[in-house]
């Protein structure tokens, strides 16, 4: 599925039932739907800002998009119609000369409490701010919003309970439960730099992503995986193939990996088309499809063809 635009990650989310891909390029004023099966477009619905994130929320079925501005958009995805604008104000705890009001990225647990990650126009300080779907979308600070001033992202475990909340320059990561007010810290199990988290979604494991070493880990039972060392800068997903919850699909610069963590194996390694470190890969909970971006191309592989027989 080619498309035109910027080579800058563009936004795009797989539906629950792996029917649907939500997809916008980067500062497009376009959102698309696309059908998993057939990989069309389905629905294209134009919007009069610029697209920068495309956000699901379970709790009102709603999709919330980030712009390049303090303005935030709720999309109804049964026809693409623009339901409600937030506009980000400044709060108390900002800073008067340069509040984070531009929101960078979202995520939404379940209960419809999310947080946000938030930037200032005039300066490189960054927040993390709450934002309550249900209370009308309220915008606030957490009482322990000074952990750090360096965020950068979000995920949502498995299940939708808790948040993930990781700093951009350090190894700082803590899971936030928003209903039960509950912050952990997660120490890394390995020394090392991390640069990403890839959360399981069926499971609490967790695919650490360091400058030099790569592992699965689960901070609830402490499991840990044994190390591979790949290139830095690689994104990754899980397998949801059956017998292979230890199978990670792994993209490193033009290469695609299929590492298989429980025998410390490389399974597969073969060049791919393009720079795949632009684009988020998703791997469907189906087992049956991994979504990625290159070369203002949406990709669907079939995982079918990246298994191999042990």
């Amino acid at each position: 599925y080619p498309v035109v635009g910027s080579q800058i990650s563009p936004s795009y989310f797989v539906t629950d039932d792996n029917k649907t891909i939500w997809f916008s390029v980067f500062d497009s004023q376009s959102v698309q739907k696309i059908d998993m099966e057939t990989f069309a477009v389905v629905g294209s619905y134009p919007v009069n800002f610029k697209v920068r994130k495309l956000v699901y929320n379970p709790y009102n079925k709603l999709i919330y998009i980030l712009t390049n501005t303090p303005d935030m958009y709720l999309m109804d995805p049964n026809d693409g119609s623009i339901t409600k604008q937030i506009t980000l104000e400044v709060l108390e705890g900002d800073n008067k000369f340069y509040p984070t009001i531009y929101p960078q990225t979202l995520a939404f647990t379940s209960s419809g409490i999310g947080a946000m990650v938030c930037g200032s126009y005039v300066s490189s300080a960054t927040s993390w701010k709450m934002i309550d779907s249900r209370k009308n979308d309220l915008v606030y600070y957490h009482a322990q919003k000074d952990k750090n001033y360096e965020y950068g992202k979000i995920e949502v475990n498995y299940n939708r309970t808790k948040l993930l909340i990781k700093a951009s320059f350090s190894n700082l990561l803590f899971s936030f439960d928003p209903v039960q007010d509950v912050i952990r810290d997660i120490t890394l199990p390995v020394h090392g730099a991390l640069g990403a988290v890839v959360p399981n979604k069926k499971n609490e494991n967790l695919y650490f992503i360091q400058t030099k070493e790569q592992y699965i880990y689960n901070p609830v039972n402490h499991y840990l995986s044994p190390l591979t060392y790949m290139a830095s800068g690689n994104v990754a997903d899980f397998s949801y193939r059956n017998g292979e919850e230890e199978i990670i699909y792994a993209f490193r610069d033009t290469w695609l990996q299929v590492l298989d963590y429980r025998k410390q194996r490389t399974l597969i390694e073969f060049p791919t088309i393009g720079e795949f470190y632009h684009g988020k890969p998703i791997s469907t909970t189906d087992g049956k499809y991994l979504i990625a971006f290159a070369n203002y191309t949406l990709y669907r592989f079939d995982t079918a063809l990246l298994s191999v027989r042990n």
